[in-house]
């Protein structure tokens, strides 16, 4: 039997800060044009929990990411990917840093200010632009798997194929 052993956690913690700063974002625009009330206050805490909690994801990811880096095999062209996507979730965490540096400064009760909503848009831009190009290292790159299968090696299976005899 083949035991599969995990290269890096890097997988594991990478879809935290995706989904819970681009939910920040979401959440702080709502609040953002909300009307005055109890509900624009809840989207507006929401929001910022999702910041808190994503900046750490960030945080975790970005480590084991670099752990990652220094432990998997991958070529020149592999290794170029891997500093694209380092330096994009470098910029990415910078971001959400800031938001929430700017979220603490000029905090209030109910209601993000332009500054943090413009700040948590870019930063979910830049989340989506880094899991692209990590998506990227592993899909085109085939950094972080264990083996990529060779053309020859490719069959056809058809969706009409009714006795399981594969092309």
């Amino acid at each position: 039997m083949n035991n599969i052993i995990v290269p890096n956690w890097h997988p594991l913690f990478v879809h935290f800060p995706i989904a819970l700063l681009v939910a920040a974002a979401g959440l702080l625009a709502a609040a953002f044009f909300w009307k005055e009330g109890a509900v624009r206050s809840k989207l507006y805490q929401s929001g910022l929990i999702n910041l808190w909690l994503g900046t750490v994801g960030a945080g975790a990811a970005i480590a084991t990411g670099l752990y990652a880096s220094l432990t998997v095999q991958h070529d020149e062209l592999g290794h170029m990917a891997i500093t694209r996507h380092m330096h994009w979730a470098l910029l990415t965490l910078a971001l959400s840093l800031l938001t929430a540096a700017v979220a603490i400064r000029f905090r209030r009760k109910d209601r993000p200010t332009t500054l943090m909503l413009a700040l948590a848009l870019l930063c979910a831009a830049a989340v989506g632009v880094t899991g692209y190009l990590g998506g990227e290292n592993v899909f085109r790159h085939g950094i972080g798997v264990m083996r990529l299968p060779g053309a020859a090696e490719h069959h056809h299976h058809s969706l009409f194929d009714q006795d399981g005899d594969h092309e």
